[in-house]
């Protein structure tokens, strides 16, 4: 009974857990007979190894999935990682490779290089560049001019300020003239009233 329920609840026990359980369980039943308890053991331990190997093998499956998809998963990074380095190889050695076929032209191909070079040259606009080269120096000595300019600028903004300063000065003195007047003539008629009213 102890050892089907060890079974039921444990069932990844190992074999010499299930002797030592076994053991115990046959001191609890001595009364029943000896046949009988051989069988009733057999029967716990065929369920208990049948058990375990099916439980075992399924966490061995999983856990050999899971380490055979990791170790798929290592060798795709190894694989790409590796396809990387030669194509960063063959990129470094071909590309020096072009430039040392590139160097050894034939006397043809550099002379035909050559005339290219000198009518492109010959075919540059000269005059005009040294033209445009001239009015763009212009341009950068004026700001001698603009300096002036920039110098009325500020003596007008000065003297603008100037006028509007005096005038608000103005102003705020009439305003005050305006407002003095104002409680003079309250205060007269405040005086009035009281006069009329005694």
């Amino acid at each position: 009974m102890l050892l089907e329920r060890a079974l039921v609840l444990h069932p990844t026990l190992t074999f010499s857990s299930f002797l030592l359980l076994r053991i115990v369980s046959s001191r609890e039943q001595s009364g029943s007979s000896q046949q009988t308890r051989q069988r009733k053991a057999a029967d716990a331990f065929s369920k208990f190894s049948s058990s375990s190997r099916n439980q075992a093998g399924m966490e061995n499956h999983q856990s050999w999935r899971m380490r055979f998809s990791f170790r798929n998963a290592t060798i795709v990074v190894c694989l790409f990682n590796l396809v990387t380095v030669v194509l960063l190889l063959q990129g470094f050695i071909g590309g020096s490779g072009r430039r040392n076929s590139e160097d050894g032209l034939d006397s043809v191909q550099q002379r035909y290089i050559m005339e290219a070079e000198e009518l492109r040259r010959a075919m540059e606009p000269l005059e005009l560049i040294k033209r445009v080269r001239e009015i763009q120096e212009e341009v950068y000595t004026d700001p001698e001019t603009s300096e002036q300019e920039k110098v009325t600028r500020k003596t007008a903004a000065v003297d603008l300020s100037k006028r509007l300063q005096d005038f608000r000065n103005l102003n705020d003195a009439n305003s005050k003239k305006a407002l003095e007047e104002w409680r003079k003539r309250k205060m007269e008629r405040a005086r009035q009233r009281e006069m009329d009213k005694i």
